[in-house]
């Protein structure tokens, strides 16, 4: 808003420069509204780091922006996941298959299972801390391929 310093008329429009009644320059008016500037509540955070929110941030409504994914507050490419039941399942499904055409291998194709499906379920508790999914598949996969074959073989030698 603009006011003529002589007559005192105000005018709206920012991009007069003269009065229109006496031709007199124009004096940007003092704005009668204090300016402030107001800021979100501070966010609250645990020892890991920022808590999640429900939604994102009022400046990003509307706006499709990939939010990093956190795993307690470190990077994903620095965690380092836990993957010892997958290796352990994966090693006994080797050794079942290897010995399947003794009596052992039924056992241990019994372990490579078990160890198999409690890798996958804690992966899928808890994906940030464990690892090694195709590790524990393969693990149940031999294991299970051990244990028939043993359990044939079982059978065969009784039978013969």
């Amino acid at each position: 808003m603009k006011i003529c310093p002589q007559c005192r008329q105000s005018y709206d429009d920012d991009g007069l420069n003269f009065c229109l009644n006496d031709g007199s320059v124009l004096n940007q008016a003092p704005s009668s509204e204090a300016k402030t500037m107001y800021f979100e509540a501070a966010r609250k955070t645990t020892e890991y780091g920022v808590a999640p929110q429900s939604q994102p941030p009022a400046v990003w409504q509307g706006q499709q922006q990939m939010q990093p994914q956190q795993f307690g507050g470190v990077a994903p490419y620095a965690v380092n996941r836990d993957k010892s039941l997958p290796i352990i399942s994966l090693l006994l499904g080797i050794f079942s298959v290897l010995l399947m055409c003794f009596v052992i291998g039924v056992p241990i194709g019994l372990g490579a299972i078990i160890t198999g499906a409690l890798a996958i379920k804690n992966e899928n508790n808890d994906p940030g801390r464990f690892g090694g999914r195709g590790l524990a598949i393969g693990g149940v996969v031999l294991g299970a391929l051990g244990l028939v074959a043993g359990l044939f073989f079982f059978i065969l030698y009784s039978i013969g």
